[in-house]
């Protein structure tokens, strides 16, 4: 016994897409990293201050370690760092810690010369160059120049 099918469309139903857009085809987007320090400069050079106006709260130092190194901020070759090795260990309650190696303190993405984030727990290291103008440090990690070999 044969069964004919008398609707216009196929034994599948009607057809779900018509028109074009069915084989349009749209671009692959695909995530940016991009560093905290790149991020800053950029929204320093557009006029946003990279501290909110909020009050700051009562200074916090915890240990010894906090003493010993050198801390976040920006730091001139020459004058306020050595150049050389440097390490750090991230401590375990920070988010992350940036680092950056820069050719001049204007604030350019293409100033850096090198960067990176640690994580929380991370062992990092870098060779600051007396070349270089300067290195920009973010985050609780304090850098302490490692001993020559």
């Amino acid at each position: 016994m044969s069964t004919t099918h008398t609707s216009k469309y196929s034994v599948y139903g009607p057809p779900r897409y018509q028109g074009t857009h069915r084989f349009r085809r749209f671009p692959k987007v695909r995530p940016v990293y991009v560093g905290l320090g790149a991020l800053l400069a950029v929204a320093t050079a557009c006029g946003v201050p990279a501290t909110p106006d909020a009050e700051p709260g009562p200074a916090v130092t915890t240990t010894a370690a906090k003493a010993a190194g050198i801390g976040e901020g920006q730091h001139e070759v020459g004058t306020d760092i050595k150049a050389g090795t440097y390490t750090t260990t991230v401590p375990a309650d920070e988010l992350n810690c940036y680092w950056a190696r820069v050719k001049s303190f204007d604030g350019e993405l293409t100033s850096i010369i090198a960067n990176g984030n640690l994580a929380a727990g991370a062992k990092g290291r870098m060779v600051v160059k007396a070349s270089d103008a300067g290195v920009i440090f973010q985050g609780g990690c304090r850098w302490v120049k490692a001993a020559a070999k």
